[in-house]
């Protein structure tokens, strides 16, 4: 290990800090997209601002062209050679478009049920569906670019998790900024919390150079999918995952719903309905280390799976 992979092996905390925040833009807007949008373009029939099949239909196009875009994009990244890094430069443009879609596309044009709405909502979904992994797929690829001590990648992914859950309990509160600020304000919010998350990392953050990367193979992007298709293993993962991801974000979805139609209450119970998902989230944070060393990861795994399936 040459002498400058050891100085960027020793980090300090101020940048395991700033690399973590990132983990506040990676986690609160797509939670807060999956449980909002749908209420804000078809809160109800009487008062809808889109039709609610051809809205769910648009909902579900965008998120198909954004999973497609996602290993294109990390495809790009990875072959991609600049003076700043094959990471930064993404993070960088990205950033700011990525805050302004997700602000716009809480704003539609048309305060009553039109065809406009509809296109608009398309349009926003689908320019924030592209910039966000344009934004966190690289900056995911950054952590062992950064750093090549293991310890240190260790505290950074740690520190990750820790603004990952910082940013699951913002989007719990997304009912009281609804209630006291409505639409406009939880945009703003978020947007906000997109650049301040991971604003830092892209301007102090140093990656290897296309000096430092130029050694590693540049990668084809249809082989290496297929490859990793031929992988049962790897298919049975991604599906399963998938699926309880659906399940997931159905119920993030549907709770809105239920609050404000069938409870009859404002939106602000919603973040009281989500208590107690985060307080077992939180528990379960702390506990999964000591069960992994327990139990083990495969049996951690498929007990998680059956108790979200239970509930």
């Amino acid at each position: 290990m040459g002498g400058r992979e050891k100085r960027m092996g020793r980090m300090g905390a101020g940048r395991k800090l700033i690399y973590g925040m990132g983990g506040l833009t990676m986690s609160l807007p797509d939670l807060v997209f999956m449980q909002w949008i749908f209420i804000r373009y078809v809160p109800g029939d009487e008062s809808a601002l889109a039709p609610a099949r051809l809205f769910g239909v648009l909902v579900f196009s965008a998120r198909v062209i954004g999973a497609v875009a996602e290993p294109i994009i990390g495809h790009w990244s990875d072959n991609c050679r600049t003076r700043f890094g094959r990471r930064l430069p993404f993070i960088r443009s990205g950033m700011i478009p990525m805050a302004l879609c997700f602000f716009l596309m809480w704003m539609p044009p048309v305060g009553h049920l039109h065809w406009m709405n509809a296109v608009y909502a398309l349009m926003l979904m689908l320019a924030y569906l592209l910039c966000f992994p344009t934004v966190i797929t690289p900056y995911l690829a950054l952590l062992p670019e950064i750093t090549t001590d293991l310890r240190d990648r260790v505290g950074l992914a740690t520190v990750q998790a820790a603004f990952v859950m910082l940013g699951t309990i913002l989007f719990a509160s997304m009912g009281l900024v609804l209630n006291a600020g409505g639409w406009p304000a939880m945009a703003g919010f978020v947007a906000a919390i997109i650049l301040i998350g991971i604003g830092p990392v892209a301007w102090t953050t140093r990656e290897k150079t296309h000096a430092a990367v130029a050694a590693h193979d540049r990668s084809r992007l249809l082989p290496a999918i297929l490859s990793a298709l031929k992988n049962r293993a790897f298919r049975r993962l991604v599906g399963g995952t998938a699926m309880v991801f659906f399940g997931f974000n159905c119920v993030l979805a549907a709770l809105p719903y239920w609050v404000t139609i069938y409870l009859e209450r404002d939106k602000d119970t919603v973040t009281l309905l989500m208590a107690p998902f985060l307080a077992v989230t939180m528990v379960l944070f702390a506990a999964v280390g000591p069960l992994v060393a327990r139990f083990g990861k495969y049996r951690v795994f498929l007990g998680s799976i059956l108790g979200i399936s239970i509930c």
